[in-house]
């Protein structure tokens, strides 16, 4: 349980980082991207009991964790901003 929240968390800051640098290009592009990265996650976990193999798809958790930790903040200072 510990290793899947280490995978997690220690994807999720470069991801952040690269995230932060895109996000300026095309946010909702990347927004769907991170939605797609977790539907994706959820099927690969009903496919094995594998510790190993979950481990590894944690992987994709902290590529959404990322992406929506940058981009989620951003999207709502652009719909509360007033012009």
């Amino acid at each position: 349980m510990s290793a899947c929240i280490i995978v997690a968390q220690l994807v999720m800051i470069p991801v952040s980082n690269l995230a932060g640098r895109f996000v300026n290009a095309a946010r909702k592009p990347i927004f769907l991207l991170g939605f797609a990265i977790l539907a994706i996650r959820g099927v690969l976990y009903t496919l094995s009991d594998n510790p190993y193999f979950l481990v590894s798809v944690q992987i994709l958790d902290g590529i959404g964790a990322g992406i929506f930790g940058v981009l989620s903040v951003l999207m709502v200072a652009d719909l509360t901003r007033f012009d």
